[in-house]
């Protein structure tokens, strides 16, 4: 007997493809659930499962952006915080509060504190896998979201894709927090982080996310990524040669004046515009259900003016102008007046070349 495949639904000898309607999006979508028939072959269905989930997702993305359109969250005097940001400040509160309760003068029972920690455990670590629904979730991890919404960050609405995100990151911190709780009672030192969330970019996978298909890529192998992509050094393959993100970085840390890092317009418009792009891909040729890339970019809002590009002062231009490339006494070539336009305009030079080229066809059709 086959089994079971999430979304894909069984009735009277054809198959559906069915996704539940967030409780917050139902008056919205006016349903409880989503269904779009597959036909009656079940390989085709499977088949055409992900496309149609993936079709139901954006139906359900409309529905909440008209939610907030109703319901504007009211405006926040804290910076938010980001996702790992949240990450490290619930693993050091939890196990803060461990350090607290084992430093009580009444004492501390581990066998009595460890009473429900396996069946919370497996289900967090279920719950952080995907495997839970909404109010199961919301059950075993709400409270914690609630903490953040309680100090003034804030925070996603209950049933909205973002909530879960959080949700799930945040019941895989939890279960972390577990496991060195019973390394404490065992009188162990604390395990390193294993949470992509709590892992420092330097000590990330010499790729930044291990090799893996398309289908296997989280939204925390994304955020770990953009976390990467902020501490690296500009042109840090030509900097540091032969050397892999995370050596680049540290060797890049050691510096005594570190190189600048990527800016945020860069990361985005570059790095996460492509891996964006290359899943949306995947997401239309029914490789996967839907991105995890969405609405992964760096927050550019609290950019520091210091940042921008300044322009050449004229002691830069004397040493620019000094290297033999830009002698006046040869003849000056195409190339020549490429660099000297890009100088003096800021293009670059290929860009002139395109504009060249343009005009050179142009001057070949008019003629």
């Amino acid at each position: 007997m086959a089994g079971k495949i999430r979304n894909l639904l069984p009735r009277n000898g054809r198959y559906y493809a069915r996704l539940t309607v967030p409780a917050p999006l139902r008056p919205i979508v006016g349903k409880r659930e989503l269904t779009e028939p597959l036909g009656a072959d079940r390989t085709v269905a499977i088949r055409l499962l992900s496309s149609a989930i993936h079709r139901m997702q954006m139906e359900l993305d409309q529905a909440r952006d008209r939610v907030t359109a109703l319901n504007p969250a009211a405006p926040s005097r804290r910076r938010p915080m980001s996702v790992r940001q949240m990450a490290l400040a619930h693993y050091g509160r939890e196990l803060e509060q461990d350090d607290a309760a084992r430093s009580l003068p009444t004492g501390y029972d581990p066998a009595h504190a460890a009473m429900f920690r396996p069946t919370y455990f497996y289900a967090l670590k279920r719950a952080a896998s995907g495997g839970a629904e909404d109010d199961e979730l919301a059950a075993l991890i709400q409270w914690a979201v609630d903490e953040f919404a309680n100090d003034g960050s804030p925070v996603p609405v209950k049933g909205t894709e973002e909530w879960r995100t959080l949700a799930r990151m945040l019941a895989g911190v939890k279960a972390e927090t577990i496991e060195n709780q019973n390394r404490r009672d065992r009188g162990e030192p604390d395990g390193p982080a294993k949470h992509p969330m709590l892992i420092p970019a330097t000590e990330l996978p010499s790729t930044v996310a291990e090799a893996k298909p398309a289908y296997r890529i989280t939204r925390q192998d994304v955020l770990a990524y953009k976390n990467a992509l902020l501490e690296t050094s500009a042109n840090y393959t030509k900097r540091f040669p032969d050397k892999t993100l995370p050596e680049a970085i540290r060797s890049n840390k050691a510096r005594k004046e570190p190189f600048p890092t990527l800016n945020a317009t860069t990361i985005n418009d570059k790095w996460l515009s492509r891996l964006s792009a290359m899943l949306t891909w995947c997401v239309n040729n029914s490789v996967i259900p839907d991105t995890p890339a969405k609405g992964v970019r760096v927050d550019q809002s609290n950019r520091d003016p210091d940042e921008d590009r300044d322009y050449f002062r004229e002691a830069d231009l004397q040493k620019i102008l000094a290297a033999p490339l830009f002698d006046p006494s040869p003849k000056l070539t195409e190339k020549r007046w490429a660099m000297l336009i890009a100088l003096y305009s800021g293009m670059r030079t290929s860009e002139n070349y395109i504009g060249y080229y343009t005009y050179y066809r142009l001057s070949i059709l008019m003629n």
